[in-house]
């Protein structure tokens, strides 16, 4: 009988990262490793990366561009 030493396992110590929602800046999920913005959109919960890019797309694609010239 061959017993197999259970600190050699990898299937018993990796875990997959949870998925806590998708960042509505660039679209990926946010795991629970990662930093990131809780905010309220109304009464809707709105999950961004904490990165400059996504808080960038996250405002661009919910804002109108203006030009200061008339």
């Amino acid at each position: 009988m061959n017993i197999e030493n259970p600190m050699v396992i990898d299937s018993l110590w990796r875990k997959e990262p949870k998925v806590i929602g998708e960042c509505e800046g660039c679209g990926q999920s946010i795991y629970s490793f990662e930093e990131y913005y809780d905010m309220q959109d109304q009464e809707e919960t709105v999950l961004v990366h904490q990165t400059s890019e996504c808080c960038f797309q996250y405002v661009a694609d919910r804002s109108v561009c203006k030009s200061g010239r008339e």
